[in-house]
């Protein structure tokens, strides 16, 4: 199973002694780790509790022996545990579906904002089913945005009433839960270069640099060679053209031209 929001201050012993009541553990790894330090690994940041200040929690993979285990194991899901309220999902099955009525989207979070603060912020609008802060995968900071889900369509309607509302310094934006919005609100949040980055890499999707495309357009850039050439050795022809008549100086040096071209 996944279990995500888990305290930084948690130890592999006591994630294994709460999970270990549902079945026999194969094993634990703990996954976005955001140490304090470049220089230190995340191993050694994890175990010397030395994480990030803006990042002070991470996630963790437990293996079962048996499915009867994972089943029982996601009992847990949106409990809370060492303190915040964790995320249980099993690996590898399909993901549920979002119930749009009884969720929203929250926009223009500071990156540093850490999903328990909006499980504590929402609660005042109803029953909190689940939070997912949108992050990035390689540093593991929040991208500015993320979802929350209620129990409730109720708690969703006076969700909206939040925006505005100021989370770490920085007014938050809420709104309806949109499968068609949600790309255009993450391209938002996306740096300008990132931008330019993913428009470059959308425009050379479906291409085939193999077989019969890539003689394709060895050919084209072929041809464009020949004709950029073509169009030098032409020019001093062109230019003596302009005159408006030809004399027998001209055509010599038209000719001379050629040959130099050739």
């Amino acid at each position: 199973v996944f279990v995500g929001n888990i305290p930084g201050t948690a130890t592999q012993k006591a994630v294994r002694q709460v999970f270990s009541k549902y079945g026999i553990i194969e094993s634990i790894r703990f996954r976005s780790i955001v140490p304090a330090k470049e220089s230190l690994s995340k191993k050694v940041a994890f175990i010397s509790k030395a994480l990030h200040s803006n990042k002070q929690t991470v996630n963790a993979y437990v293996v079962f022996k048996t499915k009867e285990a994972v089943n029982q194991a996601l009992t847990l899901n949106g409990s809370v545990l060492f303190g915040n309220h964790i995320r249980v999902d099993c690996v590898g099955a399909p993901k549920s579906q979002v119930s749009e009525k009884q969720t929203v989207f929250v926009g223009n979070l500071a990156h540093e904002v850490q999903d328990e603060e909006l499980w504590k912020l929402f609660a005042e609008c109803g029953d909190v089913v689940a939070v997912r802060l949108v992050r990035d995968k390689v540093t593991g900071m929040g991208k500015g945005f993320g979802f929350v889900t209620f129990k409730q369509m109720d708690g969703a309607a006076l969700a909206l009433e939040m925006t505005g509302r100021e989370v770490s310094g920085r007014p938050i934006r809420v709104s309806p839960f949109s499968k068609q919005a949600v790309p255009k609100k993450a391209i938002q949040q996306r740096s300008p270069f990132q931008r330019r980055a993913k428009k470059a890499q959308e425009s050379l999707e479906g291409v085939n640099f193999k077989g019969s495309q890539a003689e394709h357009l060895t050919k084209e850039k072929e041809a464009e060679k020949a004709d950029t050439t073509e169009g030098t050795a032409k020019a001093p022809e062109k230019i003596f053209q302009l005159g408006g008549g030809s004399s027998k100086k001209q055509k010599e040096a038209c000719k001379a031209g050629k040959k130099v071209g050739e």
